[in-house]
């Protein structure tokens, strides 16, 4: 087993069985790899997760017993499933790891079962690529999305079935990286930037991947990392007319407070989270900004006097966003979301109660749930009416995220 895929089986068995954010997991494992190895290990952890519900169908179809193996049993299963299916690599050479990494770790019999099980994957692999015939034989519609039923259900009742499927698809595809410019990039550096440009926004660009040439510029501070479609739904709500000062009460590591104070405006950040807004400091000193920033509970406003502007970017379910983050689709549960539901009230209720006449209030999510967006945002304006709507939009999937974004104005 190659130091890659030793690496990406750890990764996935800390994400999946331990609860481990992927990305943290990922980072954790990849530090000991050589340069040559760490592609190879981060795209077979994120694409075991991405597709772990296909995959799974797939397993079961050819293994009736697969969900009474043991944990481990199914982890290595599922690696190599992945690369079997979906990367270029010859399958001989992924049954052969494979079943001596099982005759190692599990023993002679279960490395018996992993290469009779490879072997039938693999001529069954059309499956996997053809989605009329996996229906057909191997699962539903939400097994070939890879998503949990209750997220498709949720999309298709609440959005209709063409836009769950543009959801559920947009889920599949990995999100591109973000870049957002606070100054002028050098024109040999713009011109390298064109071939891995996927789109591009007022302040910023998606890129395919992150390019060497914007090593520099991101030292400098004027590349930073922030995904496009966030910077988009900040934007779009027309932030230059945003009264003073601004308090981004749920800032985590500081993007859009970064991004509002780029944009000539006075901040406050806070967040509950000290490790975040460790982060957060830490770009400041960086970048050369100069930001207040305090560790508070939106729900407790560290306030003296009531700011212009209150930014809540709210903790949410996150189901927008899995295509950057896919191991929320299998640790979130309809639970989770009204749990949340219940502490987005609380901040929006805090916060409607204190922003002054004439003030503003934006409501940015990273989720596709009702109850999470237009929901909130009729309770809040029942709650209170003085609460007039300017603006309200979701980013679109083909961004590769979906942010939902909302501008009120108290009368």
């Amino acid at each position: 087993m190659t130091p890659a895929r030793r690496a990406a089986l750890a990764a996935l068995r800390q994400t999946l069985d331990r609860g481990q954010d992927i990305q943290a997991a990922v980072d954790h494992h990849l530090r000991d790899l050589a340069p040559r190895e760490r592609p190879l290990a981060t795209e077979l952890t994120y694409g075991t997760v991405r597709l772990l519900g296909r995959i799974h169908a797939l397993l079961q179809l050819q293994l009736p017993r697969f969900q009474r193996l043991s944990l481990l049993t199914r982890r290595l299963l599922e690696l190599a499933a992945y690369e079997l299916l979906f990367l270029r690599v010859p399958a001989h050479a992924t049954r052969s790891w494979a079943t001596q990494a099982a005759k190692t770790i599990l023993g002679a019999k279960l490395a018996a079962l992993v290469h009779a099980s490879l072997r039938r994957l693999e001529a069954h692999a059309d499956l996997a690529h053809d989605e009329a015939a996996f229906l057909a034989s191997a699962g539903s519609i939400w097994d070939w999305f890879s998503l949990p039923s209750w997220i498709w259900e949720l999309w298709e009742q609440e959005r209709g079935l063409d836009a769950a499927r543009e959801l559920a698809a947009m889920s599949l595809t990995p999100a591109p990286v973000g870049v957002r410019l606070r100054g002028q990039v050098p024109p040999d550096i713009a011109r390298r930037l064109r071939p891995v440009v996927r789109f591009g926004g007022q302040k910023g660009m998606a890129l395919e991947t992150w390019p060497q040439c914007l090593e520099a510029a991101e030292a400098q501070g004027i590349a930073v990392r922030m995904s496009l479609a966030s910077q988009e739904a900040v934007l779009g709500l027309e932030p230059l007319c945003w009264p003073q000062p601004v308090w981004d009460a749920c800032a985590g590591r500081g993007g859009k407070a970064l991004l509002v104070h780029d944009l000539g405006k006075q901040v406050l950040a806070s967040d509950p989270n000290a490790f975040r807004l460790r982060g957060l400091r830490n770009d400041c000193r960086r970048l050369g900004v100069d930001l207040p920033i305090l560790q508070a509970d939106a729900r407790k406003p560290p306030l003296r006097i009531p700011p212009g502007t209150i930014l809540v970017d709210a903790p949410c379910s996150g189901l927008g966003v899995l295509a950057r983050r896919p191991d929320i689709r299998w640790k979130r549960t309809p639970e989770d979301v009204d749990a949340l539901a219940r502490l987005q009230t609380e901040i929006l209720d805090t916060a409607g109660r204190i922003l002054p006449p004439g003030g503003m209030l934006a409501y940015l999510t990273c989720t596709v749930s009702r109850q999470e967006n237009e929901g909130q945002l009729d309770r809040l304006r029942a709650q209170h009416p003085q609460l007039r709507l300017r603006h309200c939009f979701m980013t679109p999937p083909q961004w590769g995220e979906v942010f939902f974004a909302a501008l009120l104005e108290r009368s």
